[in-house]
Order: structure tokens, then C-alpha cells, then sequence
């Protein structure tokens, strides 16, 4: 093993680089293809239950379908804002802002 560079503990085949804060990318491409994967879904799901509410009349006219909308817009913005951040540091992408 190289100077500066030691196994990740959870077994994965890449290693952690202690100067760049990220792994390899044996390491890192598998976890973050598979929260990659669960992300669109997210978005994508959201997104077909706010096109069908609005795409059908009757589904428009209830009121309980106007809540649903509102609690998947709310959970599209999860998605698309906070869903690829949290999803790159739980697979240990280091964020460096120096």
C-alpha cells in the first residue's frame, strides 16, 4: 500500500486518497451508481404523479389528490436538491470549498 492512501473500512475494492478526500474509482462508482439509480427513481416517480393529476380532469377535481401533488412536489425538490448531495458524501465524496 502506498504513502498517504489505506483500505476503505467498509470493504469496498477502491481506496481512500487522505490528499483529495475521495476513493478511487473502484471504490467509488458502484455505491454511487446504485444511489444514482434510487435518486431517479425519486424524481422520476414524482414526476409521473404530479403529470397524472394534472393531465386528468377528474383526478384535478379532488381535494385529497391536490394534497398528494404537494407532497410529491415537495418530495421532486428532496430529490432533485438534496438527494445527489447527501447521496455523494454518504458514498464518501468529500466536499473541499479551499
Amino acid at each position: 500500500m502506498e504513502e498517504g492512501q489505506k483500505t476503505l473500512s467498509d470493504g469496498c475494492a477502491g481506496s481512500w486518497n487522505n490528499q483529495t478526500g475521495r476513493t478511487t474509482s473502484s471504490g467509488f462508482i458502484g455505491p454511487m451508481s446504485a444511489v444514482l439509480v434510487l435518486d431517479l427513481l425519486v424524481v422520476v416517480g414524482n414526476s409521473l404523479v404530479v403529470t397524472a393529476v394534472f393531465t386528468h380532469a377528474k383526478l384535478r377535481r379532488s381535494t385529497t389528490n391536490r394534497f398528494i401533488v404537494s407532497l410529491a412536489v415537495a418530495d421532486l425538490m428532496v430529490g432533485l436538491l438534496v438527494l445527489p448531495f447527501s447521496s455523494a458524501n454518504e458514498v464518501g465524496y468529500n466536499y473541499s470549498y479551499n
